[in-house]
């Protein structure tokens, strides 16, 4: 993730926890795989990836470590998601 991408991710983060959903930002540069173990140590059930291709295609990939299921979810529609 570089550093338009963290600013972009950031602000999602932030419309997130004014709605009342706990999220953190992974920070450091690292593969995707680190990033996860990170998330699955801190047993965060879903990972939220979002990269240029998501930005450009205004969605994100929601992930639910517990099953493995991925799927994308429109930013509009994210805080829906998990307030359901």
């Amino acid at each position: 993730m570089g550093d338009d991408e963290s600013l972009f991710t950031f602000g999602i983060m932030q419309q997130l926890r004014e709605k009342g959903i706990p999220c953190e930002m992974y920070h450091e540069f690292a593969k995707i795989a680190k990033q996860f173990s990170y998330a699955e140590k801190k047993n965060i059930e879903y990972v939220i990836i979002i990269g240029s291709k998501e930005i450009e295609q205004q969605h994100c990939l929601v992930k639910n470590l517990g099953t493995g299921v991925q799927q994308a979810v429109a930013f509009e529609k994210l805080a829906a998601f998990f307030q359901s």
